[in-house]
């Protein structure tokens, strides 16, 4: 039986498009994932899809694929390949005490 936070890996990792055929994604296997990346990531959008799952999931474990660098994955993500996020676009609230201004 997977866990809940399996469950919410794979959610979250299927979500990235160039993961769609990724070995460990589903179901989730950190440590599939992580052999996939480092033998036949060619694809850099899914190497840093990749290294950033993986950080997530276990921030202090010295990858084989290497780890996730932001400055890097910002630059070679481009606006097709970010994650889809259903939340992106919508209003925030803002935290308490702070004035929303215009």
């Amino acid at each position: 039986m997977e866990r809940r936070s399996d469950l919410g890996f794979m959610s979250w990792a299927i979500k990235f498009p160039s993961l769609g055929n990724a070995d460990g994604v589903m179901p989730w296997s950190p440590d599939r994932l992580d052999i996939w990346t480092a033998e036949f990531g060619r694809d850099i959008q899914a190497v840093h899809a990749a290294r950033f799952l993986l950080e997530v999931c276990h921030p202090w474990f010295a990858w084989e694929c290497g780890k996730f660098d932001p400055k890097d994955a910002l630059k070679d993500w481009d606006a097709t390949r970010l994650v889809q996020n259903p939340n992106a676009g919508r209003h925030v609230q803002p935290r308490l005490g702070h004035r929303q201004t215009g």
